[in-house]
This record gives C-alpha cells, sequence and structure tokens, in this order.
C-alpha cells in the first residue's frame, strides 16, 4: 500500500484580528522550493505527494479530509509557528503522524516537538531525514527529535550533504505553477503580471558571522556549492518544461565564488533568460558588468546599516566606504540595486540612525527593502536577549513594519520617509529608464503600509 504524505506551508494567523491575513497580500507568493524539495526525493522513494501551500489559499482543512494522508509535513519559519501549531492539532485528530521542518524548528528542536505536540521535528537539511522517517525506526534517524513511550528524545545530528549535485532537482509538477504569477517580496523588482519567477538555489551555507541571521544553523557556515553544469540543467528545465522567463538565485551570497558564477553567466547567456540574485558588497567590475551582460537584471545586496559602528556590532565584515565602492560601480554600469536595510539593530542610538539614513541617502539605491530587527530564534542576537531582556526591545515585539518600542518605530518612518519622498531619488528611478521600477516602488509602498496597517489593527486589539 502506497504511503500518503500532505506537505503544508503554513499561512500567518493574526489571532487579534480573529482573520488570516495573507502572506500573498505582503507580497511572498513565492514558490515553496523547501517543499518541493522534499517532495521530489518522497516521489523519488515511491510515496504520494500533495502539496498544500496556505499563502497561495489552499484549503488545508479540505486537503487534510479528501487527501487522508499518513503523515502531515509542516514547513516552519517564525511567525507561522502559531498557525503551525494548529495544524498539528487537526491532523492528530485525525490520528495523523506530524512531521515538522523548516527554519524555526533548528533552534531547540526537543522543545519545539514538546510545544507542538508533532510526532517528529527534523532539523538541518532534510532529504534524506523525511524520507528515512517513513520506513526507520525514530532512534536510528539522525537529525530528529521524537518521542519514545511518552519521553522526547533528540538524536545527534545529520552531516551535511556536500554533493549537492546529488540532490534532485525539485519536481515543480508538484505545485499548480499558475497560483504563483506574482511573486514579490517587498520591493524586489519581480516580474509583472504574466512572467513567472523561478527560484534556485545554487548552494547552501554562508561563512559569514552576522549576529542578526539564523540561517547557518540549517545549512552551515560553510558554503557548498552545486557543479555549474548542475545549476544551468535546472534553468534550462526551468526554461523548456515551464516556459520560464526569470530566475531568481536565492542562495545567501550567489557571487562569492567569482569563477564558478562567471561560468553560470555564461551559460546563462546562451539561454536569453533574465535573473536577479542576492550578494555580498565587494563583487569586482568585471564581474558585474558580466552578470549584467548575461540578463541580470538586479542585484541585492545586504547593507543593513550605514554606521560603521553598528557594522561592527553586527559582524558584518563590511566597511562603508567598501559599500560605497561597490554601489558606485552599480550606478556606473545602470545595473539596478536594491538595498537590505534595518533599524533597531544593536548600538543603534540617534546618532547611528541619522549616520546610516545619510548613509543611505548618499547611495542612493534605486531600491531599498527596510525592516525591523526581528530577533530570530538561533541567531546572535536572540541568544543575547534571553540572557538579558534589557538589551533588546522584547522578542516578540518586532516584525518587518512594526515594532512596539516608540522609538523604533519613529526611526522606521522617519527613514521610508525621507529616503523615498525626495527629488533625488525620483531622478534617480528615471535614470534607469525603465518604466516597470515605478510599479514596483508603487507596489512596495502598498505593500508596506498594508502591514503597518495590520500591525496598527492589532495593536488597537491588544490595548482594548
Amino acid at each position: 500500500m502506497t504511503i500518503k504524505f500532505l506537505l503544508v506551508r503554513p499561512d500567518i494567523i493574526e489571532h487579534h484580528l480573529d482573520t488570516r491575513e495573507s502572506g500573498k497580500r505582503l507580497g511572498e507568493s513565492n514558490q515553496p522550493m523547501g517543499l518541493l524539495y522534499l517532495g521530489t526525493v518522497l516521489k523519488q522513494a515511491g510515496i504520494d505527494i500533495l502539496i498544500c501551500d496556505e499563502i497561495v489559499e489552499d484549503d488545508y482543512s479540505r486537503m487534510l479530509q479528501e487527501y487522508d494522508p499518513d503523515f502531515v509535513g509542516v514547513t516552519i519559519t517564525s511567525p507561522m509557528w502559531d498557525r503551525a501549531k494548529e495544524i498539528v492539532r487537526e491532523a492528530k485528530i485525525k490520528n495523523k503522524k506530524v512531521v515538522l521542518g523548516g527554519p524555526h524548528m533548528n533552534y531547540k528542536p526537543q522543545e519545539r516537538l514538546e510545544e507542538s505536540g508533532a510526532d517528529f521535528v527534523c532539523y538541518g537539511e532534510g532529504e534524506e531525514t523525511i524520507v528515512e522517517i517513513t520506513h526507520k525506526n525514530p532512534s536510528d534517524i539522525l537529525g530528529i527529535a521524537y518521542w519514545d513511550n511518552g519521553t522526547s528524545k533528540l538524536n545527534p545530528p545529520r552531516p551535511v550533504n556536500n554533493d549537492l549535485d546529488s540532490i534532485p532537482i525539485p519536481d515543480r509538477s508538484l505545485i499548480d505553477l499558475n497560483k504563483y504569477q506574482r511573486d514579490e517580496e517587498f520591493g524586489w523588482p519581480l516580474p509583472l503580471k504574466g512572467r513567472q519567477i523561478f527560484r534556485i538555489f545554487s548552494s547552501r551555507g554562508c561563512p559569514f558571522q552576522c549576529t542578526f541571521c539564523a540561517s547557518w544553523r540549517i545549512f552551515g557556515r560553510k558554503i557548498r556549492y552545486r557543479s555549474p553544469e548542475n545549476v544551468l540543467e535546472e534553468v534550462r528545465e526551468c526554461r523548456e518544461k515551464f516556459g520560464a522567463e526569470y530566475i531568481m538565485f536565492i542562495d545567501d551570497t550567489f557571487t562569492e565564488d567569482s569563477k564558478r558564477m562567471r561560468s553560470i553567466c555564461e551559460g546563462l547567456k546562451q539561454m536569453n533568460i533574465h535573473w536577479a540574485c542576492y550578494s555580498r558588497v565587494g563583487v569586482p567590475e568585471d564581474d558585474l558588468r558580466l552578470m549584467k551582460e548575461s540578463g541580470c537584471e538586479m542585484i541585492g545586496f545586504g547593507v543593513e546599516n550605514g554606521s560603521a559602528k553598528v557594522l561592527k556590532t553586527i559582524k558584518k565584515a563590511i566597511t562603508p566606504a567598501r559599500i560605497e565602492e561597490t554601489f558606485k560601480i552599480c550606478q556606473k554600469l545602470r545595473f539596478p540595486v536594491k538595498a537590505n536595510w534595518m533599524v533597531g539593530l544593536p548600538d543603534e542610538d540617534e546618532k547611528e540612525f541619522r549616520e546610516s539614513l545619510e548613509f543611505a541617502k548618499k547611495l542612493n539605491p534605486p531600491f531599498i527593502m527596510l525592516s525591523i530587527l526581528i530577533p530570530l530564534p538561533g541567531s546572535e542576537v536572540y541568544d543575547k536577549m534571553l540572557a538579558d531582556p534589557a538589551y533588546l526591545p522584547g522578542i516578540n515585539k518586532q516584525s518587518y513594519f512594526h515594532s512596539d518600542d516608540p522609538v523604533i518605530q519613529k526611526r522606521h518612518s522617519t527613514f521610508i520617509n525621507e529616503y523615498y519622498i525626495r527629488p533625488r531619488y525620483l531622478l534617480n528611478i528615471w535614470y534607469y529608464r525603465n518604466f516597470r521600477y515605478w510599479s514596483i516602488y508603487y507596489r512596495m509602498i502598498k505593500a508596506y503600509f498594508i502591514y503597518r496597517k495590520i500591525e496598527r489593527k492589532k495593536a488597537t486589539a491588544v490595548s482594548n
């Protein structure tokens, strides 16, 4: 008898509003790459698969009832935790085995198991683990927390897979691609309607020590690369099988290995495809020029702050001078840049905040995704907050665009207003002579105000 596995990506529940505020409204309707990787290996192991993605409004309760799976697997980021526990409860009522994974499960997985009532929590990379759960004794499975006669147990971690080419290319036929026509991400310049995004991981891991980041708990501190040939094979499959016109490489840093990156660019040039990526500053001009020639429409840099003091505190390992040098090269090449920026970082007082804002104005990139620091479980910032609650505002008081700390909230609003409402900024958008950027700018601002409205309603409900 074939085993059936329902894989779920939860949406975010706002309990105070007694409604679900869809991530899709905020521009997060991206293809669920983690579930696609897991679904692909399960399918290859002869297991029947169905993916439920609440972010594109799939109905979990209906799918659970009609599909009647043996296992329910849930991928979880921190904002989804409350909704995930509801999914677990509903599955357990129907006597399903429940497996939890994803970023939020990689910090104290045994405690997450006990909080949730699930049968298993996977931590680390899950492709091998998820298959073994369907047929092995839990005590023999690396990288899980599980129950043994009513007692929670934690097994040793699973070693990372250093041969990423051995992992199957995600089978995108497992989802309805028509549901992902508008893949937007808080200001990222993604396609207009009808021009679909295909996301690709070309590597895993990051060697840097940024104190606000927790992704290393899943993928480790060492970068592991797929070969250029393997990456281009996936691009080609997306292009030929699904009609992809736009690729987004979602590695933490796509450009770290220049030789490999250039090899991928040469292959992309032959395919006549558009793409975007994330990177650290410091990319050589020749590399940036080749990236643009090969179809790269935008590069996202994690700047985070313009104060040298704050950058040192968060262990960013870059300087304002290096940031400025990279941005000048991009401006010269008319290579559009998105800068990730934050307020509320450690050591950011009013002086550092003003320094950071003025530096952003000086760089004047076409897009800044400004967020408030969210202390992610597993990050160094989170651990310091647990040890000293006065270190930053409360752990659960932050979201991308809202903080209960009035100083941080004011800084966020001030930054948005002073940066985007400037003649020099609007002239810079005109400089790139791309009408689509005006549409992106509109959608980005719209997402920001939607989120602020949600947060104000929630704050009012709490105060009442």
